[in-house]
């Protein structure tokens, strides 16, 4: 049988921020603290290499030009740097207290749109510049251009009923 455990939000965020940070030393001092800083920069830089490597051989290769064997290692560390910045972007964001979601189409095709909605806008092809317009109103989400971005909770770990947009989503509508 299957059993679920209940989770306490805040103690939820609190371990996986300090989680993180404890991955990633970066004020410690010593020749232990050193050690720990060049084996995570070590582990960062492989994991990136091999996530930029998968990405050049998976199918979203077909979505770019042929490259001559020298651009191809200038590709290569491109791609390399790409996942080092979104690495180091995770790193940032996971040590905050708050938690993120992301509402996708999945979860927006469910909302009809609002031109006053506080978590999607109207892509800019749809011409919505007039914010009295509201011939949108009511159509459904067709694509999600951009997923919805909320954080959950506060960086003292508390309120995690209480929901911000962050970002909204960027969506194109039925016409």
């Amino acid at each position: 049988m299957l059993t679920y455990a209940i989770v306490n939000p805040r103690q939820a965020n609190l371990w996986r921020s300090q989680t993180v940070r404890l991955l990633h030393p970066s004020d410690a001092e010593g020749n232990e603290a050193e050690t720990a800083r060049l084996t995570v920069l070590r582990g960062k830089e492989a994991v990136c290499r091999a996530a930029a490597e998968t990405f050049a051989t998976s199918p979203a290769r077909l979505l770019t030009k042929k490259l001559e064997s020298s651009q191809r290692i200038e590709h290569q560390d491109s791609l390399e740097k790409l996942f080092q910045s979104a690495g180091k972007l995770f790193v940032r964001l996971w040590t905050q207290r708050p938690a993120l979601r992301c509402d996708d189409l999945q979860e927006l095709q469910k909302h009809r749109f609002q031109v006053d909605s506080p978590a999607m806008q109207a892509h800019a092809l749809h011409k919505l510049d007039d914010p009295a317009d509201r011939s949108l109103d009511g159509k459904s989400v067709r694509i999600v251009v951009h997923p919805a971005v909320f954080g959950v909770g506060t960086h003292d770990a508390e309120h995690y009923d209480a929901v911000r947009v962050w970002g909204k989503a960027v969506v194109w509508l039925d016409t």
